[in-house]
């Protein structure tokens, strides 16, 4: 299954909450940390969760923010 890389960065005190809600949003991305950077976060999207994985970062800016980054998709996770 080929996933869609969208990188955030974000105050490492929020990544559990972050990660939480997408995780009761069952199956829609997988969130991990970089290696090199605990600010950044992966969002590796499900094909054809798109919008709702927009949604759910749209309603999470009232409580955390997340900052998109331009790093490359093909990055190794």
């Amino acid at each position: 299954m080929k996933t869609i890389n969208q990188f955030y960065r974000v105050n490492p005190a929020d990544i559990c909450f972050i990660r939480y809600v997408f995780e009761a949003h069952d199956g829609i991305a997988v969130i991990t940390t970089l290696p090199t950077d605990k600010e950044i976060i992966a969002v590796r999207v499900s094909p054809g969760c798109e919008k709702e994985v927009e949604d759910v970062i749209d309603s999470l800016s009232n409580d955390v923010t997340m900052e998109i980054t331009d790093l490359k998709a093909d990055i190794s996770l």
